[in-house]
Protein backbone atom coordinates (compact mmCIF):
# COMPACT_ATOMS: atom_id res chain seq x y z
CA UNK A 1 0.00 0.00 0.00
CA UNK A 2 1.12 3.45 -1.00
CA UNK A 3 2.32 5.72 1.85
CA UNK A 4 0.44 9.73 1.90
CA UNK A 5 2.58 12.13 2.23
CA UNK A 6 1.96 15.74 2.89
CA UNK A 7 4.97 18.15 2.39
CA UNK A 8 5.08 21.46 2.82
CA UNK A 9 7.53 23.51 1.87
CA UNK A 10 8.70 27.08 3.51
CA UNK A 11 9.49 30.41 2.63
CA UNK A 12 12.75 30.04 1.84
CA UNK A 13 12.30 26.70 0.11
CA UNK A 14 9.86 28.13 -2.79
CA UNK A 15 12.46 31.89 -2.50
CA UNK A 16 14.41 31.43 -5.39
CA UNK A 17 15.02 30.01 -8.88
CA UNK A 18 17.66 27.42 -7.27
CA UNK A 19 15.62 26.76 -4.31
CA UNK A 20 12.51 25.61 -6.19
CA UNK A 21 15.17 23.26 -8.41
CA UNK A 22 15.77 21.79 -5.02
CA UNK A 23 12.11 21.43 -4.15
CA UNK A 24 11.52 19.89 -7.51
CA UNK A 25 14.56 17.57 -7.35
CA UNK A 26 13.08 16.42 -3.62
CA UNK A 27 10.13 15.27 -5.09
CA UNK A 28 11.76 13.51 -8.14
CA UNK A 29 13.72 11.63 -5.32
CA UNK A 30 10.41 10.74 -3.52
CA UNK A 31 8.27 10.38 -6.37
CA UNK A 32 8.28 6.40 -6.58
CA UNK A 33 5.51 3.63 -6.92
CA UNK A 34 5.53 3.76 -2.79
CA UNK A 35 4.48 7.66 -2.19
CA UNK A 36 1.56 9.59 -2.72
CA UNK A 37 2.81 13.37 -2.56
CA UNK A 38 0.49 16.50 -1.95
CA UNK A 39 2.55 19.54 -1.52
CA UNK A 40 1.85 22.75 0.59
CA UNK A 41 3.66 25.83 -0.51
CA UNK A 42 4.30 29.05 1.16
CA UNK A 43 5.04 32.72 -0.24
CA UNK A 44 8.41 33.26 -1.51
CA UNK A 45 10.39 34.44 1.60
CA UNK A 46 9.79 38.63 2.04
CA UNK A 47 6.80 39.17 -0.54
CA UNK A 48 4.40 38.41 2.77
CA UNK A 49 5.96 41.36 4.91
CA UNK A 50 6.25 43.54 1.61
CA UNK A 51 2.36 43.07 1.22
CA UNK A 52 1.67 43.74 4.82
CA UNK A 53 3.75 47.03 3.78
CA UNK A 54 1.38 47.57 1.31
CA UNK A 55 -1.68 47.58 3.73
CA UNK A 56 0.23 49.94 6.10
CA UNK A 57 1.29 52.25 3.31
CA UNK A 58 -2.03 52.28 2.75
CA UNK A 59 -2.79 53.23 5.95
CA UNK A 60 -0.43 55.99 6.18
CA UNK A 61 1.53 54.78 9.02
CA UNK A 62 4.39 53.33 6.62
CA UNK A 63 6.00 56.19 4.28
CA UNK A 64 6.01 55.27 0.66
CA UNK A 65 3.46 54.53 -1.88
CA UNK A 66 1.88 51.02 -2.18
CA UNK A 67 1.83 50.62 -5.85
CA UNK A 68 5.57 51.16 -5.85
CA UNK A 69 5.90 47.88 -3.33
CA UNK A 70 3.50 45.84 -5.42
CA UNK A 71 5.90 46.47 -8.42
CA UNK A 72 8.51 45.42 -6.59
CA UNK A 73 6.82 41.96 -5.65
CA UNK A 74 6.26 41.69 -9.14
CA UNK A 75 9.99 42.07 -10.29
CA UNK A 76 11.20 39.89 -7.84
CA UNK A 77 8.51 36.56 -8.81
CA UNK A 78 8.77 37.41 -12.54
CA UNK A 79 12.74 37.36 -11.83
CA UNK A 80 12.38 33.58 -10.27
CA UNK A 81 10.49 33.01 -13.33
CA UNK A 82 12.71 34.17 -15.90
CA UNK A 83 15.42 32.04 -14.29
CA UNK A 84 13.30 29.00 -13.42
CA UNK A 85 10.82 28.46 -16.62
CA UNK A 86 12.21 27.40 -19.79
CA UNK A 87 9.87 27.72 -21.99
CA UNK A 88 8.00 31.09 -23.44
CA UNK A 89 4.02 29.99 -23.03
CA UNK A 90 5.18 28.63 -19.13
CA UNK A 91 6.81 32.11 -18.34
CA UNK A 92 3.97 34.28 -20.34
CA UNK A 93 1.00 32.34 -18.48
CA UNK A 94 2.71 32.93 -15.00
CA UNK A 95 2.98 36.56 -15.75
CA UNK A 96 -0.56 36.88 -16.90
CA UNK A 97 -1.89 34.92 -13.70
CA UNK A 98 0.74 37.70 -11.44
CA UNK A 99 -0.63 40.43 -13.03
CA UNK A 100 -3.86 39.62 -12.08
CA UNK A 101 -3.06 38.87 -8.65
CA UNK A 102 -1.59 42.53 -8.39
CA UNK A 103 -4.20 44.29 -9.63
CA UNK A 104 -6.47 42.66 -7.30
CA UNK A 105 -4.55 43.95 -4.55
CA UNK A 106 -3.75 46.85 -6.23
CA UNK A 107 -7.91 47.36 -5.83
CA UNK A 108 -7.79 46.24 -2.35
CA UNK A 109 -5.02 48.90 -1.27
CA UNK A 110 -7.45 51.37 -2.48
CA UNK A 111 -10.61 50.14 -0.23
CA UNK A 112 -8.18 49.97 2.51
CA UNK A 113 -8.19 53.37 4.08
CA UNK A 114 -11.48 54.74 5.53
CA UNK A 115 -13.08 50.84 5.47
CA UNK A 116 -12.25 49.40 9.31
CA UNK A 117 -15.52 47.28 9.31
CA UNK A 118 -14.17 45.62 6.02
CA UNK A 119 -10.28 46.14 6.63
CA UNK A 120 -9.74 42.39 8.36
CA UNK A 121 -11.21 41.24 5.37
CA UNK A 122 -9.30 42.91 2.43
CA UNK A 123 -6.14 42.24 5.07
CA UNK A 124 -6.40 38.67 4.10
CA UNK A 125 -7.25 38.94 0.33
CA UNK A 126 -3.72 40.87 0.12
CA UNK A 127 -1.55 39.13 2.77
CA UNK A 128 -3.06 35.85 0.85
CA UNK A 129 -1.30 36.92 -2.67
CA UNK A 130 2.05 35.64 -1.98
CA UNK A 131 0.82 31.74 -1.72
CA UNK A 132 -1.59 32.33 -4.36
CA UNK A 133 0.68 33.32 -7.19
CA UNK A 134 3.64 30.83 -6.20
CA UNK A 135 1.68 27.54 -6.56
CA UNK A 136 1.47 28.73 -10.13
CA UNK A 137 5.22 28.78 -10.44
CA UNK A 138 6.37 25.87 -8.52
CA UNK A 139 3.48 23.46 -10.37
CA UNK A 140 4.72 24.91 -13.81
CA UNK A 141 8.64 23.98 -12.46
CA UNK A 142 7.48 20.28 -11.45
CA UNK A 143 5.59 20.00 -14.99
CA UNK A 144 8.83 20.96 -16.95
CA UNK A 145 10.59 18.15 -14.79
CA UNK A 146 8.57 15.69 -16.23
CA UNK A 147 6.22 15.22 -13.03
CA UNK A 148 2.66 15.56 -13.68
CA UNK A 149 0.91 18.40 -10.98
CA UNK A 150 -1.79 20.86 -11.11
CA UNK A 151 -1.72 24.13 -8.48
CA UNK A 152 -4.98 24.15 -6.29
CA UNK A 153 -6.50 27.01 -4.19
CA UNK A 154 -6.86 26.01 -0.53
CA UNK A 155 -9.45 28.46 -0.30
CA UNK A 156 -11.15 26.22 -2.50
CA UNK A 157 -11.70 22.77 0.16
CA UNK A 158 -10.11 24.56 3.90
CA UNK A 159 -13.78 25.90 5.45
CA UNK A 160 -13.11 28.45 8.00
CA UNK A 161 -14.99 30.54 10.29
CA UNK A 162 -15.62 34.04 9.90
CA UNK A 163 -12.05 35.12 12.32
CA UNK A 164 -10.63 36.98 9.39
CA UNK A 165 -6.73 37.14 9.95
CA UNK A 166 -6.30 34.44 12.06
CA UNK A 167 -9.49 31.37 11.06
CA UNK A 168 -10.21 28.38 12.15
CA UNK A 169 -11.25 25.12 9.78
CA UNK A 170 -14.41 24.06 10.30
CA UNK A 171 -14.65 19.91 10.62
CA UNK A 172 -15.62 18.02 9.40
CA UNK A 173 -17.30 19.86 5.81
CA UNK A 174 -12.85 20.34 5.53
CA UNK A 175 -12.48 16.87 5.95
CA UNK A 176 -14.90 16.01 3.13
CA UNK A 177 -13.63 19.24 0.87
CA UNK A 178 -10.45 17.69 1.00
CA UNK A 179 -10.88 14.15 0.30
CA UNK A 180 -13.23 15.09 -2.76
CA UNK A 181 -10.85 17.70 -4.22
CA UNK A 182 -7.46 16.12 -3.54
CA UNK A 183 -7.63 12.18 -3.84
CA UNK A 184 -8.72 11.71 -7.66
CA UNK A 185 -5.27 13.80 -8.45
CA UNK A 186 -3.47 11.54 -6.16
CA UNK A 187 -5.19 7.84 -7.23
CA UNK A 188 -3.86 8.96 -10.32
CA UNK A 189 0.06 10.40 -9.89
CA UNK A 190 -0.95 13.50 -10.20
CA UNK A 191 1.19 16.04 -7.43
CA UNK A 192 -1.46 18.68 -6.11
CA UNK A 193 0.43 21.98 -5.67
CA UNK A 194 -1.71 23.72 -2.48
CA UNK A 195 -1.35 27.28 -1.52
CA UNK A 196 -0.61 27.29 2.02
CA UNK A 197 -2.19 30.09 4.69
CA UNK A 198 -5.00 30.03 3.49
CA UNK A 199 -8.92 29.52 3.37
CA UNK A 200 -12.61 30.68 2.92
CA UNK A 201 -15.85 31.45 4.68
CA UNK A 202 -18.67 28.69 3.87
CA UNK A 203 -19.75 31.74 1.55
CA UNK A 204 -16.73 32.37 -0.16
CA UNK A 205 -15.03 35.09 1.70
CA UNK A 206 -11.26 34.34 1.30
CA UNK A 207 -9.53 34.14 5.04
CA UNK A 208 -6.19 33.44 6.36
CA UNK A 209 -5.31 30.97 8.53
CA UNK A 210 -2.48 33.40 10.75
CA UNK A 211 1.26 34.34 10.42
CA UNK A 212 2.94 30.90 9.61
CA UNK A 213 -0.24 29.09 8.27
CA UNK A 214 1.31 26.99 5.94
CA UNK A 215 2.52 24.80 8.38
CA UNK A 216 -1.38 24.37 9.74
CA UNK A 217 -2.95 24.14 6.06
CA UNK A 218 -0.07 20.97 5.41
CA UNK A 219 -1.56 19.72 9.16
CA UNK A 220 -4.98 20.59 8.47
CA UNK A 221 -4.84 18.59 4.46
CA UNK A 222 -2.45 15.74 5.94
CA UNK A 223 -5.60 14.97 8.36
CA UNK A 224 -8.01 15.46 5.71
CA UNK A 225 -6.44 12.83 3.42
CA UNK A 226 -5.49 10.56 6.54
CA UNK A 227 -1.74 11.04 5.53
CA UNK A 228 0.70 8.69 6.73
CA UNK A 229 3.17 11.15 7.61
CA UNK A 230 3.40 15.24 7.46
CA UNK A 231 7.15 16.25 6.55
CA UNK A 232 7.78 20.11 6.90
CA UNK A 233 10.97 21.27 4.46
CA UNK A 234 12.37 24.58 5.63
CA UNK A 235 15.97 25.99 5.62
CA UNK A 236 17.09 24.82 9.08
CA UNK A 237 17.83 21.11 10.50
CA UNK A 238 15.27 20.72 12.46
CA UNK A 239 14.34 21.61 16.16
CA UNK A 240 17.16 22.46 18.23
CA UNK A 241 17.87 23.02 21.72
CA UNK A 242 17.18 26.88 21.35
CA UNK A 243 17.47 29.50 18.73
CA UNK A 244 20.42 29.16 16.92
CA UNK A 245 20.93 32.70 16.42
CA UNK A 246 21.18 33.42 20.90
CA UNK A 247 23.52 30.16 21.30
CA UNK A 248 26.27 28.73 19.25
CA UNK A 249 26.64 25.38 20.77
CA UNK A 250 23.19 24.57 20.55
CA UNK A 251 21.99 20.59 19.52
CA UNK A 252 19.29 19.63 16.94
CA UNK A 253 16.58 17.82 18.84
CA UNK A 254 16.15 14.29 16.56
CA UNK A 255 12.61 12.86 18.67
CA UNK A 256 9.74 15.31 20.53
CA UNK A 257 6.58 14.91 21.04
CA UNK A 258 2.98 16.82 20.10
CA UNK A 259 2.96 18.04 23.56
CA UNK A 260 6.69 19.04 23.68
CA UNK A 261 6.12 20.72 20.68
CA UNK A 262 3.26 22.88 21.20
CA UNK A 263 4.50 23.89 23.74
CA UNK A 264 7.84 25.36 22.37
CA UNK A 265 5.81 26.81 19.45
CA UNK A 266 3.50 28.63 21.60
CA UNK A 267 6.59 29.62 24.13
CA UNK A 268 8.42 31.42 20.95
CA UNK A 269 9.73 28.48 19.36
CA UNK A 270 9.64 29.75 15.07
CA UNK A 271 10.21 25.89 13.66
CA UNK A 272 6.34 25.50 13.45
CA UNK A 273 3.20 27.12 13.72
CA UNK A 274 1.91 26.35 17.67
CA UNK A 275 -1.67 25.47 15.71
CA UNK A 276 0.00 22.55 13.94
CA UNK A 277 0.09 19.98 16.15
CA UNK A 278 -3.76 19.86 16.76
CA UNK A 279 -5.18 18.38 13.61
CA UNK A 280 -2.10 15.56 13.31
CA UNK A 281 -2.39 14.41 16.99
CA UNK A 282 -6.02 12.95 17.40
CA UNK A 283 -4.74 10.82 13.94
CA UNK A 284 -1.38 10.11 15.66
CA UNK A 285 0.05 11.41 11.70
CA UNK A 286 3.81 11.90 12.72
CA UNK A 287 5.59 15.04 11.59
CA UNK A 288 9.29 15.10 10.05
CA UNK A 289 11.10 18.34 10.02
CA UNK A 290 13.63 18.28 7.44
CA UNK A 291 16.42 21.02 5.40
CA UNK A 292 15.60 21.82 2.09
CA UNK A 293 18.88 22.36 1.53
CA UNK A 294 20.10 19.41 3.12
CA UNK A 295 18.12 17.07 2.36
CA UNK A 296 20.26 13.85 3.75
CA UNK A 297 20.77 15.17 7.32
CA UNK A 298 18.89 13.36 9.87
CA UNK A 299 15.82 16.12 10.98
CA UNK A 300 13.57 16.17 14.12
CA UNK A 301 10.62 13.36 14.04
CA UNK A 302 7.44 14.44 16.05
CA UNK A 303 5.21 11.92 17.21
CA UNK A 304 3.11 10.93 19.61
CA UNK A 305 4.74 10.23 22.72
CA UNK A 306 8.61 9.50 22.95
CA UNK A 307 8.99 6.11 24.76
CA UNK A 308 11.44 5.46 27.30
CA UNK A 309 12.44 9.08 26.91
CA UNK A 310 14.86 10.18 30.25
CA UNK A 311 15.41 13.51 28.83
CA UNK A 312 14.01 15.53 31.22
CA UNK A 313 14.79 19.14 29.32
CA UNK A 314 14.17 18.94 25.83
CA UNK A 315 15.21 22.82 25.00
CA UNK A 316 13.99 26.22 26.15
CA UNK A 317 12.45 29.31 24.59
CA UNK A 318 11.90 32.88 25.00
CA UNK A 319 9.10 35.66 24.12
CA UNK A 320 10.75 39.63 24.40
CA UNK A 321 8.41 42.40 25.37
CA UNK A 322 5.18 40.71 26.78
CA UNK A 323 2.27 42.84 27.65
CA UNK A 324 0.91 42.16 31.32
CA UNK A 325 -1.98 42.34 33.67
CA UNK A 326 -1.65 42.51 36.94
CA UNK A 327 -4.38 41.06 39.28
CA UNK A 328 -3.87 41.97 43.11
CA UNK A 329 -5.66 39.45 45.08
CA UNK A 330 -8.60 41.14 47.77
CA UNK A 331 -9.43 39.16 51.44
CA UNK A 332 -11.31 35.95 51.44
CA UNK A 333 -11.00 36.18 47.57
CA UNK A 334 -10.52 32.87 45.45
CA UNK A 335 -7.87 33.74 43.06
CA UNK A 336 -8.12 30.62 40.84
CA UNK A 337 -11.66 31.37 40.10
CA UNK A 338 -10.90 35.47 39.67
CA UNK A 339 -8.41 34.38 36.94
CA UNK A 340 -10.77 31.61 35.18
CA UNK A 341 -13.12 34.42 34.67
CA UNK A 342 -10.14 36.92 33.46
CA UNK A 343 -9.17 34.04 30.86
CA UNK A 344 -12.71 33.88 29.65
CA UNK A 345 -12.54 37.60 29.31
CA UNK A 346 -9.03 37.28 27.51
CA UNK A 347 -10.23 34.58 24.89
CA UNK A 348 -14.04 36.47 24.33
CA UNK A 349 -11.90 39.63 22.86
CA UNK A 350 -9.23 37.63 21.20
CA UNK A 351 -6.83 38.93 23.69
CA UNK A 352 -3.79 35.56 23.72
CA UNK A 353 -2.87 34.61 26.96
CA UNK A 354 0.54 33.30 27.53
CA UNK A 355 0.47 32.49 30.86
CA UNK A 356 -0.19 32.59 34.22
CA UNK A 357 2.43 33.74 37.09
CA UNK A 358 2.60 34.67 40.74
CA UNK A 359 4.46 36.88 43.00
CA UNK A 360 6.98 35.47 45.34
CA UNK A 361 4.08 36.78 48.28
CA UNK A 362 1.21 35.01 45.99
CA UNK A 363 -0.66 38.18 46.53
CA UNK A 364 -0.85 39.31 42.58
CA UNK A 365 -1.48 37.54 39.81
CA UNK A 366 0.10 38.27 36.34
CA UNK A 367 -1.13 37.53 33.04
CA UNK A 368 1.21 37.60 30.24
CA UNK A 369 0.01 38.40 26.69
CA UNK A 370 1.92 38.21 23.68
CA UNK A 371 0.83 41.33 21.85
CA UNK A 372 0.02 45.11 22.18
CA UNK A 373 -3.30 45.25 22.76
CA UNK A 374 -5.12 47.82 20.89
CA UNK A 375 -7.43 50.70 22.50
CA UNK A 376 -10.80 49.27 20.93
CA UNK A 377 -9.48 45.25 22.03
CA UNK A 378 -9.09 46.68 24.86
CA UNK A 379 -12.40 48.44 25.67
CA UNK A 380 -14.01 44.91 24.40
CA UNK A 381 -12.10 43.14 27.28
CA UNK A 382 -12.88 45.50 30.08
CA UNK A 383 -16.44 45.84 29.08
CA UNK A 384 -16.66 41.66 28.98
CA UNK A 385 -14.82 41.12 32.04
CA UNK A 386 -16.93 43.69 34.16
CA UNK A 387 -20.15 41.32 33.02
CA UNK A 388 -18.22 38.69 34.60
CA UNK A 389 -17.11 40.49 37.84
CA UNK A 390 -19.30 43.34 38.07
CA UNK A 391 -17.62 45.90 40.73
CA UNK A 392 -14.19 44.43 40.67
CA UNK A 393 -11.80 47.23 39.75
CA UNK A 394 -8.72 45.99 37.51
CA UNK A 395 -5.57 47.76 36.44
CA UNK A 396 -5.41 48.46 32.93
CA UNK A 397 -3.79 46.07 30.97
CA UNK A 398 -0.53 47.85 30.00
CA UNK A 399 2.35 47.19 27.37
CA UNK A 400 5.31 46.61 29.72
CA UNK A 401 8.91 46.23 27.60
CA UNK A 402 11.06 45.66 30.23
CA UNK A 403 9.13 42.42 30.30
CA UNK A 404 10.42 38.89 28.96
CA UNK A 405 9.43 35.43 29.29
CA UNK A 406 11.57 32.19 29.00
CA UNK A 407 10.19 28.92 29.00
CA UNK A 408 12.03 25.43 29.63
CA UNK A 409 10.16 22.62 28.06
CA UNK A 410 10.91 18.62 28.22
CA UNK A 411 8.84 15.36 29.05
CA UNK A 412 6.31 15.84 32.21
CA UNK A 413 9.12 18.43 33.67
CA UNK A 414 6.09 19.66 36.20
CA UNK A 415 6.31 16.42 38.14
CA UNK A 416 9.45 16.93 38.63
CA UNK A 417 9.70 19.44 41.77
CA UNK A 418 13.01 19.10 42.09
CA UNK A 419 14.37 19.94 38.57
CA UNK A 420 11.61 22.70 38.85
CA UNK A 421 13.35 23.75 41.88
CA UNK A 422 16.95 23.30 40.26
CA UNK A 423 15.72 25.62 36.59
CA UNK A 424 15.10 28.37 39.24
CA UNK A 425 18.28 27.81 41.77
CA UNK A 426 20.05 27.97 38.59
CA UNK A 427 18.82 31.60 37.20
CA UNK A 428 18.90 33.11 40.45
CA UNK A 429 22.44 32.24 41.00
CA UNK A 430 22.98 33.55 37.68
CA UNK A 431 21.51 36.82 38.73
CA UNK A 432 19.06 36.96 36.64
CA UNK A 433 15.81 37.87 39.09
CA UNK A 434 12.53 36.54 38.63
CA UNK A 435 9.36 38.57 39.06
CA UNK A 436 7.38 35.75 39.12
CA UNK A 437 6.98 32.03 39.00
CA UNK A 438 4.87 30.31 36.65
CA UNK A 439 0.95 29.86 38.24
CA UNK A 440 -0.15 27.51 35.55
CA UNK A 441 1.73 25.58 32.73
CA UNK A 442 1.09 22.82 30.93
CA UNK A 443 2.87 19.54 32.44
CA UNK A 444 5.79 19.75 29.89
CA UNK A 445 6.69 23.00 30.39
CA UNK A 446 8.06 25.59 33.07
CA UNK A 447 7.90 29.64 32.40
CA UNK A 448 9.76 32.34 34.28
CA UNK A 449 8.60 36.44 33.72
CA UNK A 450 11.93 38.03 33.94
CA UNK A 451 13.71 41.39 33.38
CA UNK A 452 13.97 41.46 29.36
CA UNK A 453 17.73 42.99 29.97
CA UNK A 454 18.34 39.47 31.55
CA UNK A 455 16.80 37.85 28.40
CA UNK A 456 19.81 36.43 27.27
CA UNK A 457 21.95 35.25 30.30
CA UNK A 458 18.81 33.18 31.45
CA UNK A 459 18.38 31.38 28.10
CA UNK A 460 21.97 30.67 28.22
CA UNK A 461 21.58 29.17 31.84
CA UNK A 462 18.82 27.35 30.91
CA UNK A 463 20.07 25.68 27.70
CA UNK A 464 23.30 24.66 30.05
CA UNK A 465 20.81 22.76 31.98
CA UNK A 466 18.97 20.80 28.70
CA UNK A 467 22.48 20.08 27.38
CA UNK A 468 23.47 18.27 30.90
CA UNK A 469 19.98 16.34 30.39
CA UNK A 470 21.12 15.50 26.90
Amino acid sequence: MKQRIVMKFGGTSVGSANAIRKVVAIIQNNNSLDYEIAIVVSAAVGITDLLNLCISQALGVENGNYSITLSIIKGRLQEIAEKLLRLKPDKENFFDILNKFLEEALDDCKKVKGNAENLPEIKDRILSIGERAQIYLVSSALNQSGLESVPLQASDFIITNNSFLEATPLQPITNEKIKERLEPFLLKGIIPVISGFIGSTSDGKLTTLGRGGSDFSAAIIAAGLDANEVWIWTDVDGMMTTDPSLITNTRLVTEISYKEVYDLAFFGARVLHPKTIQPLEGKKIPIQIKNTFKEKNQGTHIHLSVKNSKRNLKAVTGIKRVSILSLRKRRNEDMGTVVSLVETALANSNIHLLGVFQDINKDTTFLAISQIVSDVDLSEFEKKLGEHLPGRNFPRLQHRPSQTLVTAVGHLIQKNPLLSAKLKITLENAGVVIQADAYRNTENSLSFLISEQDHLKAIQQLHNEVLSHA
